[in-house]
């Protein structure tokens, strides 16, 4: 469609303008055309274990953190009469409690974002692949 429109006040001056209107309507017989970045998903792919890894080890990081800052603590805990396995049993109780309160706040988080996008984005259903 080509739209040609003299500007006001000025005759000698024509504009023209060409614009392509598209109407797709969800009950047409078009094709879906495909998408122009195939690649994208096996990026993601890639991406996935590098974030994996990186996430282990700043979990890791993080206990050996928390370890290494109450030694003081082990060592009068040890010195009132805490045997080895006591400690390690106290370790591990440490280590799964802060992993227990991650998953569970990554939890909570994660399905009330889940609910927040889903109401400002309410025509449309939520799909999990």
């Amino acid at each position: 469609m080509i739209i040609n429109a003299k500007i006001q006040g000025y005759p000698i001056i024509t504009t023209t303008f060409v614009c392509s209107i598209k109407l797709n309507s969800p009950h047409s017989n078009h094709k879906r055309q495909p998408i122009p970045n195939e690649d994208s998903s096996k990026e993601i792919i890639k991406t996935n274990p590098i974030l994996f890894v990186a996430t282990v080890v700043g979990i890791i990081q993080t206990l050996l953190h928390m370890i290494y800052t109450n030694r003081s603590q082990y060592t009068i805990q040890r010195l009132l009469g805490l045997t080895p396995n006591g400690l390690i049993k106290l370790l591990c109780l440490q280590v799964l409690t802060f992993i227990l309160y991650g998953i569970s706040v990554g939890l909570i988080v994660g399905v009330l974002l889940t609910r927040l996008i889903a109401l400002i984005d309410s025509g449309s259903s939520i799909s999990f692949d």
